[in-house]
């Protein structure tokens, strides 16, 4: 637990820090969710390009 979650659980109340922790844990869930996505654009745009560069070369 970092410093900031221990300050934060003696500062606040037990359901208010609850609600801290869920939304950490949902942010967590966003960042792979976003990090997913972007490797499959990233995926996307690299086959694209390999796709566009072979059709040059048959030409």
């Amino acid at each position: 637990m970092s410093a900031s979650m221990i300050a934060l659980k003696t500062r606040l109340s037990e359901q208010d820090y609850e609600l801290i922790e869920e939304l950490s844990d949902l942010n967590d869930v966003l960042i792979s969710i976003l990090s997913a996505s972007d490797y499959i654009s990233g995926y996307k745009a690299g086959a694209l390009t390999m796709v566009e560069i072979f059709d040059r070369k048959i030409i």
